[in-house]
């Protein structure tokens, strides 16, 4: 059904009527009307919406368009068509009928700088649709390399720039390959405007539009206003889903007994993507069996982040069921497992290569780790480069600080996620320099913070061992770590070497003076 507007015919009448009274009799009248516009918007809303933030009204309306020609529009295919593309990952539009999902790239989002993200996704594109087509409509965007060109799943569509949406859906229909009855259809549809493709758009953004601030509303009286403005803002997925999510958080509240700081903590971008999902069911259930193992409100909190939550209601909960039930067999009481669980741990028990996973634990346990030294050790980052793509290239940088003498709990105190990115990224090698060299003059287990392996990693040991070598080593942990002096390391160096030592003593002697020499040092340096 489309709607339309009674405005004209109000003013019509209205002329009949004293300027006072037809003035507010309008009114009254238009907000009646929108009211009831919005009824029956939500009324007939038995489908899933789609993200439409990122979408501009020229895509959607060519998604309304091609379903026109097709003889399939209505607001629910359209809205389909979009909720299809945001399953696959940010895709703009897919058509099942036609076998392809379509990118719409207009010049002023899709420029020359665009062109090496618009390949890799791309090629992610032709990686995971299959059974689709892969279609880009170009409106005066740069063409991009030939290399696509060799899969014949790939159709590049270019047009200029001020293309109309009728001759690019021409375009579109002429290079689609398609079933009948869709192919005759798009290759004799002409290139004219289509008033039902546009006001069907429209429909959709007001449906979009309605829900939003009623969902909105819902999740201001649940956590109030700066906290639902920080989810909408921040949660990737909160938006489009935003009335589930409300209705989520009040089941949340009623059945946790969930505090509105612990639902600000709780939902991130995986929760919120199990909640609106199509396996919400499972997730839900997912949370009923952890608390029946014993977790408490808060431990659930801590413990479903993002990459649990996607275990849960992934492809293969019982994987990850069964990894859990391993870790407690090896003696992880829950709050080990509260401690223990993150993002990379919950998607190395689920991956690819969760064996690898397994095995490096049961080595960590054969060089003496106890469990509570593997659920401190084991964090995002080492889970990664335990079952990451160069495990090898981690547990050789192990064995070298375990050669220099380091011990289980020195590794347990070392190794944090700044240590193992400098260990396995592309600058591993400036990174072991640097330590080599400040392993002479400190403890490095005790000494190394993410800020010192960070300056490290950017090839700055040198000057962190002129630091050391001109304060010694207990005062320069004092200031360096967990200080904002690493930001003017250089300027701090040169300072150090050319004031007489006394001085520097005075100006290093409390927190409150060496946050005065970090002021003089920052403006020095800037």
């Amino acid at each position: 059904m489309v709607f339309t507007s009674q405005v004209d015919n109000t003013a019509r009448s209205s002329k009949k009527r004293p300027a006072a009274e037809s003035a507010s009799g309008v009114h009254r009248k238009k907000r009646r009307e929108e009211d009831t516009l919005q009824t029956r918007f939500e009324a007939r809303q038995t489908f899933p919406l789609p993200n439409l933030v990122q979408r501009s009204v020229q895509e959607v309306t060519f998604a309304a368009h091609i379903l026109d020609v097709t003889g399939e529009l209505n607001v629910a295919s359209l809205a389909h068509c979009l909720c299809r593309g945001d399953a696959l990952g940010q895709v703009d539009m897919v058509f099942d009928q036609l076998g392809c999902a379509c990118e719409w790239d207009p010049l002023w989002c899709h420029s020359a700088e665009r062109v090496e993200g618009d390949v890799r996704k791309t090629e992610r594109m032709l990686r995971e649709c299959c059974d689709l087509q892969v279609v880009r409509l170009r409106i005066g965007a740069p063409p991009l390399p030939m290399n696509l060109a060799s899969s014949p799943r790939y159709i590049e569509i270019t047009v200029p720039a001020k293309t109309s949406i009728p001759k690019a859906a021409q375009a579109f229909g002429k290079r689609i390959s398609c079933p009948e009855p869709f192919a005759s259809r798009l290759r004799q549809a002409h290139a004219t405007k289509r008033p039902r493709a546009v006001q069907v758009a429209n429909d959709l953004f007001c449906l979009c539009d309605a829900a939003y601030t009623k969902g909105f509303a819902s999740m201001v009286k649940l956590v109030g206003h700066n906290n639902a403005l920080n989810m909408v803002q921040n949660v990737h997925g909160v938006r489009p889903s935003i009335g589930v999510l409300a209705t989520s958080l009040a089941l949340l509240r009623t059945k946790f007994g969930m505090t509105t700081k612990q639902l600000v903590t709780f939902v991130c971008d995986g929760v919120a993507s199990a909640l609106a999902g199509d396996s919400a069911e499972v997730f839900w259930a997912g949370l009923e069996k952890l608390r029946a193992q014993g977790m408490r409100t808060k431990d659930l909190v801590t413990f479903v982040r993002g990459g649990v939550a996607s275990a849960i209601a992934g492809d293969t909960p019982e994987v990850f069921w069964a990894g859990l039930e391993k870790l407690r067999a090896q003696g992880m009481s829950t709050q080990n497992l509260v401690t223990f669980m993150g993002d990379s741990v919950a998607s190395a028990i689920v991956g690819d290569t969760p064996g690898v996973f397994w095995a490096g634990l049961e080595k960590l346990r054969a060089w003496g780790m106890s469990t509570q030294d593997l659920v401190t050790f084991v964090r995002n980052g080492v889970a990664s480069a335990i079952a990451g793509d160069t495990p090898g290239v981690f547990w050789a940088g192990l064995e070298k600080l375990r050669a220099w003498g380091m011990s289980t709990q020195d590794l347990v105190k070392f190794v944090r996620d700044s240590v193992v990115s400098a260990m396995v990224g592309g600058k591993a090698a400036v990174f072991w320099a640097g330590l080599e060299e400040l392993r002479t003059k400190v403890e490095i287990a005790d000494f190394v913070c993410d800020g010192i392996a960070a300056r490290l990693k950017r090839g700055e040991g040198r000057l962190i061992v002129a630091v050391v070598d001109c304060i010694g080593s207990k005062l320069a942990k004092t200031v360096l770590k967990k200080q904002p002096m690493l930001k003017v390391l250089p300027t701090l160096v040169v300072y150090l070497k050319n004031t007489p030592r006394d001085q520097v003593m005075e100006a290093l002697a409390t927190p409150a003076r060496r946050k005065g020499l970090n002021a003089a040092l920052r403006m020095q340096q800037a």
